[in-house]
């Protein structure tokens, strides 16, 4: 066979090489993009799923923040036993998008992050369920906690105020004490005993629930799932 003739065969059976693998490839890349955009598929339709079902329970579980903004003690004992029911989740998620936050965005990235945040909603809607609570009545319970924990706790009324305190007292109680001078004297006690700095200010109920229950309320840190508590409210 001439030469010619040889390297004609060669290139041609290169070439078809070439075909067979680059059809090898193409069926191989169009099978796992198939593959990988499934599983993306039915983790988004999940995630949609949890978030319609999260989304009833504000219907399911009504609530309307009292007029008076006090905590009742039953309810911040389901709300404390639902955020002990998140904080694996709420630990998880936590870990998961410190981890990230210096990664490059891509297509596993994005199936990652959709499966987390799926794992992350189930977590809310059961813990939210077992409490017969919206997410709503949630958000507004943490929100009052988080205020009692502000009022913190007031110094005790010092020695020097009290016996002030006792001076204008003892001019209180003269029975002769013009009824203007009285009502100045009483005026004057009574900003002593209840201004900031008074051991007899008293807390709001609200700060009284949180002293009672702070070790529990600090013990569990589901802040990592807040924005998603918000996300599942109805109507958003």
């Amino acid at each position: 066979m001439k030469t010619w003739a040889k390297v004609g065969i060669g290139c041609l059976a290169a070439l078809l090489l070439v075909c067979i693998v680059s059809v090898f490839f193409l069926f191989f890349a169009r099978h796992r993009m198939e593959h990988w955009f499934n599983g993306f598929a039915n983790q988004a339709k999940q995630a949609q799923k949890v978030k319609v079902e999260a989304t009833h329970l504000d219907t399911t579980f009504p609530f309307n923040p009292p007029e008076n903004g006090k905590v009742k003690e039953t309810r911040l004992l389901r709300y404390i036993d639902a955020c002990d029911r998140m904080q694996p989740a709420a630990g998880s998620f936590a870990r998961w998008t410190t981890s990230r936050k210096s990664g490059k965005g891509n297509f596993e990235m994005v199936k990652e992050a959709t499966k987390k945040t799926t794992s992350a909603m189930k977590a809310i809607v059961t813990a939210l369920k077992a409490n017969r609570m919206g997410p709503k009545e949630f958000l507004w319970m943490r929100s009052e906690m988080m205020k009692a924990a502000s009022e913190g706790v007031r110094p005790v009324l010092t020695e020097g105020r009290r016996q002030l305190i006792k001076v204008l007292q003892a001019q209180l109680n003269n029975p002769r004490l013009p009824t203007e001078q009285r009502r100045n004297l009483q005026k004057q006690i009574d900003q002593l005993e209840t201004q900031p700095g008074s051991a007899n200010s008293r807390p709001s109920q609200n700060s009284q629930l949180y002293s009672k229950y702070s070790s529990q309320l600090e013990a569990n840190n589901v802040d990592s799932l807040v924005a998603l508590i918000a996300s599942l409210q109805a109507g958003d």
